[in-house]
């Protein structure tokens, strides 16, 4: 008999992390679901690991080649059985709430033509820090998501539950984006073209820990977040617009590489990682819209080894 709710987690290499968001799914309040783990091409004993849990769930293995976040959610969520998909990533404390509030969502905004429900993401250092019951929103943040709920630049698929024939209808995600970053917006904004609703329900929590990453691995995928910018301009150039793919970052970055690229070279004095990030960005936006053009410019800033 199939479930109410598949959730589909994508993961590259990430065992010891899935493992515990695995677990982590043990103290939900609703349990009619299974999770579909859509493994991008793990090298690491993912497959393994999976066969040493127990679990009060059932949890499918799917693996393909290494393809990209985009592709890999795509055959989680096409193999699913359940009408409704809820996406969390692989380093997630569900509230044990989680699922229980996602399809309340569904059920009370169905005639809607609800398309998919967000829910509140919470940043958490360590999975330790997760707290045993989510705390409640203050009422201007609340009011401010509620807002913002139909807007595609908040639609991250770290916590969001989609209705299978909505996603089939759009296509699911774009698999041409196999970088870092934006395929989640990018869908959010082509289900919102497609006349379908999104609901933002702030009690579906879901805790997102940190994965421990090098500061060159995080400014690279700020770079190649700006190429995905790019990818959304040239389909639909108002919401690549506001991705960041526009003439005003153009003209910044070409303003910030002057002299040997000296805003960087001063933010790496500085050891501002948040400031090299998005001058890494601008570079990504710059190259998307010049491919081969850096080397007229001078050397491209390399990552550091």
């Amino acid at each position: 008999m199939d479930k109410e709710i598949s959730i589909v987690i994508p993961t590259f290499n990430r065992r010891d992390f899935l493992k515990t968001t695995l677990n982590a799914f043990k103290n939900q309040t609703f349990f009619d679901f299974e999770v579909i783990v859509a493994d991008d091409g793990s090298t690491d004993g993912t497959a393994e690991m999976i066969k040493t849990l127990v679990l009060p769930f059932p949890v499918k293995h799917s693996w393909q080649k290494n393809a990209g976040r985009s592709a890999a959610r795509n055959m989680g969520a096409i193999s699913a059985p359940s009408k409704i998909i809820l996406f969390v990533d692989d380093h997630n404390i569900p509230d044990k709430h989680l699922i229980e509030e996602h399809l309340a969502y569904h059920l009370k905004f169905k005639p809607d033509k609800l398309g998919a429900v967000r829910g509140h993401m919470v940043f958490i250092d360590d999975p330790q820090a997760a707290p045993a019951n989510a705390k409640p929103l203050p009422f201007m943040t609340r009011i401010n998501l509620r807002l913002g709920e139909q807007d595609p630049l908040r639609f991250h698929t770290g916590n969001v539950s989609v209705v299978k024939e909505a996603f089939l209808k759009i296509g699911g995600f774009d698999e041409k984006i196999k970088e870092y970053g934006f395929e989640d917006q990018e869908f959010g904004y082509r289900l919102k073209k497609a006349g379908y609703q999104i609901k933002f329900n702030p009690a579906a929590v879901n805790n997102i820990f940190k994965v421990p990453s090098a500061p060159e691995k995080e400014y690279d995928k700020a770079r190649q977040a700006g190429h995905c910018a790019v990818l959304c301009y040239k389909k639909f150039p108002w919401f690549g617009f506001r991705t960041g793919a526009n003439p005003i970052n153009l003209l910044l970055f070409r303003l910030l590489s002057l002299g040997n690229n000296w805003w960087l070279r001063k933010a790496e004095a500085a050891k501002d990682h948040d400031r090299i990030k998005y001058f890494y960005f601008l570079l990504g936006v710059w190259e998307g819209f010049n491919p081969g053009s850096a080397v007229a410019m001078g050397p491209k800033p390399s990552l550091k080894k």
